[in-house]
């Protein structure tokens, strides 16, 4: 499903009080407006609604098209208080609503110029729609974080690599200037087996966590393994699941059991957010 925001919009109908669909989301056709808490779903006097088609409907809000034209958008990104107010209000509006019903929530920012458009989208990829929701039903999405102490993992893996060992007790027994040759060797050589054993160990922990989840990404910044836990850590795995609420208490089991399977290493899990990492369609 694709923004009113691109090029295929006329920029001429962000002129004058013209209205649009700001797009939070898609759910089931709803059965009744009593469904959903109405508290959290209002934003400067305009109520949430339901836009629905042929089975299913799309959470929206009637906005002004001017207030998301692109030149309007680009003067607004560095208030950084409206983009928090926005944001935020975005998230509390899916959330609201994913706690009582499935629901499949779009990027912010997401709208669309007209209902009939609104309307064709839906009907382009209903049959999708509808299997995704069934898929993410009663489960929520969780991040974990893999975080490891680096002098502990180098200790433990000199301990676990007879070669390594070699390298450090020779270090111990030969002339400072052979020493000295030896100990750039054993950092590179530790550095390179490292680097290989931490992907074992993360590749073995994700696998043992997606069998609990209903799904499961590692997340493009978990590629830099700088970014820093507790004092004395490095991030070595982001990622995130979709967990059915029914296996909720094993899978947190299992986040926990990281520290006890792995000494130097733990995980921090966070959540449960909407399925936000898992409501992409295949199409797009």
């Amino acid at each position: 499903m694709r923004s009113g925001n691109e090029d295929t919009v006329d920029k001429g109908i962000y002129m004058g009080q013209a209205r649009g669909w700001y797009l939070y989301g898609i759910v089931q056709q709803v059965p009744s407006d009593g469904d959903v808490a109405a508290s959290p779903l209002r934003h400067s006097s305009e109520d949430i609604q339901f836009l629905q088609h042929a089975g299913v409907a799309a959470v929206v809000r009637s906005v002004q098209l001017a207030d998301f034209a692109p030149e309007a958008i680009h003067a607004r990104l560095h208030d950084m208080r409206w983009l928090e107010m926005m944001a935020t209000h975005h998230h509390q509006v899916i959330e609201s609503i994913h706690s009582v019903r499935p629901m499949l929530p779009v990027t912010f920012g997401c709208v669309y110029p007209d209902e009939a458009g609104l309307r064709a989208a839906l009907a382009d990829v209903r049959e999708t729609l509808l299997t995704r929701l069934k898929w993410v039903a009663d489960c929520d999405e969780w991040t974990v974080r893999l975080y490891g102490n680096t002098t502990c993992l180098e200790r433990r893996l000199i301990q676990q690599d007879a070669r390594l060992q070699h390298l450090q007790d020779e270090i111990k027994r030969v002339a400072p200037g052979r020493a000295y040759l030896l100990r750039h060797k054993l950092v590179g050589e530790l550095a390179k087996a490292m680097e290989q054993t931490l992907a074992t160990w993360t590749e073995n922990e994700f696998a043992r966590l997606s069998q609990t989840a209903r799904a499961s990404l590692i997340q493009p910044e978990a590629t830099d393994t700088g970014r820093s836990g507790r004092q004395g850590e490095k991030e070595l795995l982001r990622a995130v699941f979709l967990v059915p609420r029914v296996d909720l208490a094993t899978f947190h089991q299992e986040v926990e059991r990281i520290a006890a399977r792995n000494e130097g290493m733990r995980g921090e899990c966070s959540g449960p957010w909407p399925p936000y990492s898992f409501a992409a369609l295949e199409e797009d």
